[in-house]
């Protein structure tokens, strides 16, 4: 299973990886100081009372799956917040003196507005006044399954889609190995058969990797 994560880290110096796009008052900019990961990071510039900065990039989520990234904030606090959207609708906001955090949230499938945008009230400023963003991670485009040798669909699974719980019917000794939508191995069994019994504690998209002395078979599992 071939699962390549996009990263927007900032280290081109500018905006360039992405198709990033830019509104209101205020303005983002990368600098080579602060950065959480690396030598560039997203950062405000000054702006006045009652003003925006928006960033914001249209991205396809192939199929529901998971977005983090890193923030840090230095506002007034409860007042000067950075705020993140999905198509416009308010999924988390921080404000006051947040030190490097990562924040992590479920998108689901299709193509979505993905906006961080720094907004000020009419009062006094805070802090530095700005806040950062660095090392967004999003789920590939594509998923590309690279299996060498495949064989016959001999194995069954079920429920699918289900709650988190199914069972593989495994007809030969097998190896077993899951892979969440991140490429990462969250589950590893050794020489088994028959019925197999498996939990998946969090929503999303798997892919179960089996492997025999037949071949490999790759089944993809949806927990809701």
């Amino acid at each position: 299973v071939n699962v390549d994560c996009e990263m927007e880290d900032f280290e081109t110096g500018d905006f360039t990886k992405f198709e990033w796009q830019f509104e209101g008052d205020g303005s983002w900019e990368t600098v080579s100081n602060g950065a959480y990961d690396g030598l560039f990071c997203a950062h405000t510039t000054p702006m006045g009372d009652l003003c925006q900065a928006k960033m914001s990039l249209d991205y396809e989520f192939t199929y529901t799956n998971e977005i983090s990234f890193f923030i840090r904030t230095s506002t007034e606090t409860a007042y000067d917040f950075l705020v993140f959207y999905v198509d416009g609708v308010r999924r988390g906001r921080w404000a006051g003196e947040t030190p490097w955090t990562m924040v992590r949230y479920m998108i689901p499938q299709g193509t979505h507005r993905l906006t961080w945008s720094y907004e000020k009230d009419g009062g006094t400023s805070g802090g530095n006044d700005c806040v950062w963003v660095d090392n967004i991670v999003l789920p590939p485009m594509e998923i590309v399954l690279d299996v060498n040798e495949a064989v016959p669909d001999e194995t069954t699974l079920y429920p699918n889609p289900n709650h988190g719980d199914f069972t593989l019917t495994l007809p030969h000794s097998s190896q077993i190995s899951v892979f969440n939508m991140m490429g990462q191995n969250i589950l590893s069994l050794d020489e088994v058969s028959g019925l197999q019994h498996l939990h998946l504690g969090t929503a999303g998209i798997y892919f179960i990797r089996i492997s025999t002395k037949e071949g490999v078979e790759v089944k993809k599992v949806i927990v809701r």
